[in-house]
This record gives structure tokens, C-alpha cells and sequence, in this order.
């Protein structure tokens, strides 16, 4: 059966949207190359970090905010190897109920394979920690 102009660019139109929603899960349809970092990193009171896992860029800043929703306790995202030197490294404190914003930028790729761990300096001990993958 033949189409009619109008359907024929309503198939066209939903063939491209499914075609660009298929490159976008696959990371190829994004500007960011797929990196699965999140705008935002949450704090919890249940001393976790959520997500607890994420994904960042060789080469690119690196930024999101740091939402601490524990109304009780302060907490803290540090990074021990910032990728620059070894005199650097990442420490942000968030107060209870309030956001900051965390920056950094990978230099060296690490071997692969390899995550970085992000914690809690104040509740490290007790499991608040994370991890950084380099693509």
C-alpha cells in the first residue's frame, strides 16, 4: 500500500525520532560522547553518594553540584588524585541542607580498567564512597 504525502512524512518523522533516540542510548547521539555524568551528586543520610558511580571525560572539565540532603550531618566530596599533580586534590564540604559545586579535570588517562574512588572525608570509614570512570 502506498502512502499519501501526510503519512509518508509522519513515517519519515518518526523513523528519523526513533533513529536519534537509538544513537542517544547508545552514547553516539550526544555532545558529551556518552559520559553518564549527572548534573548532580546527592548526599544521603544514610551516608551514601547517589549516584555512587559515574563516568567522566579525559581531557574535559568535569562539574556538577553537590546536594547534601542530610539535614543532620555535614558532608564532603573528595578526590585524592586530581589527574594535575600531587600536591593537588579535590575537598568540597556541603552543610547539612545546602549544595556546592565540585569541578575537576582529568589529565592523565589511567591504566585501563582502572576506577578512581571518591569519599566522604568525614564518613569514609563507615563505606560513603564512590567511584570514577575515565573514558
Amino acid at each position: 500500500m502506498a502512502l499519501t504525502g501526510a503519512w509518508r512524512r509522519l513515517a519519515v518523522a518518526v523513523a528519523g525520532v526513533v533513529a536519534v533516540g537509538g544513537l542517544s542510548a547508545c552514547g553516539g547521539g550526544g555532545d558529551d560522547g556518552g559520559t553518564s555524568l549527572p548534573g548532580e551528586v546527592k548526599t544521603t543520610s544514610r551516608l551514601r553518594f547517589d549516584p555512587g558511580e559515574f563516568t567522566v571525560r579525559l581531557d574535559r572539565e568535569t562539574s556538577f553540584t553537590l546536594v547534601n540532603e542530610d539535614d543532620d550531618r555535614e558532608h564532603n566530596f573528595t578526590l585524592t588524585f586530581v589527574f594535575v599533580d600531587a600536591d593537588n586534590f579535590v575537598s568540597v564540604d556541603v552543610a547539612p541542607g545546602q549544595t556546592a559545586e565540585v569541578t575537576f579535570t582529568v589529565k592523565e588517562r589511567p591504566p585501563a580498567g582502572t576506577t578512581f574512588t571518591f569519599y566522604c572525608r568525614f564518613h569514609q570509614s563507615q563505606g560513603m564512597s564512590g567511584k570514577i570512570t575515565v573514558r
